[in-house]
């Protein structure tokens, strides 16, 4: 749960940045909500994941092939593969996810090169936890309040490894009650 407050940052400010994803989160799409909180969850994820070699593999970084054997842990960085794994990853969008796996999951190399949560045994226990949190608490803001970005964008610390970072620079957002939520 140390993520849950980056997560719902990166959600309301990647949300406030798209005026006609928040107006339908406003108007009550909770799914949506919930495939930006995925979306924004991926985008923000720095964390290292060990992987046990179950088969001998071979790496290819270009220069040189390394041989791995199986019972070795390699570390990945989500924040490399989160974005990379295939094509168009490294853009913000929530319509990628069919409930909370990705619609072209098969597109990659293995489907645990891009996750939010962990898979298996390891997922985080706080998932369901975490997205409840954020969508209810996005949704109330997004119902409550006309939300305004004063911002271009939101991009995460460079020097930030594990977790879901920290945003590198302020997203402030203006804000006013609704005028069909004033009073109430």
């Amino acid at each position: 749960m140390t993520n849950l407050f980056a997560a719902l940052g990166w959600t309301l400010a990647q949300l406030v940045l798209d005026p006609p994803g928040l107006a339908a989160v406003a108007a009550g799409d909770d799914a949506h909500l919930e495939r930006c909180a995925l979306e924004s969850t991926r985008m923000g994820q720095r964390s290292l994941m060990s992987r046990a070699v179950l088969r001998e593999l071979e790496l290819d970084d270009g220069s040189t092939r390394y041989r791995v054997a199986p019972g070795v842990t390699i570390a990945t960085m989500l924040a490399l593969t989160n974005t990379s794994a295939a094509a168009g990853l490294d853009r913000y969008d929530p319509g990628r996810w069919d409930g909370r796996r990705l619609r072209d999951e098969a597109r990659l190399p293995a489907r645990e090169c891009v996750t939010t949560f962990g898979f298996g045994p390891h997922r985080c226990p706080a998932q369901r936890f975490s997205l409840s949190a954020i969508t209810r608490t996005v949704r109330r803001l997004a119902r409550t309040y006309e939300l305004d970005a004063q911002f271009a964008s939101v991009q995460p610390m460079p020097e930030q490894i594990g977790g879901v970072a920290r945003a590198a620079d302020r997203c402030p957002i203006a804000y006013r009650a609704r005028a069909s939520s004033a009073g109430g």
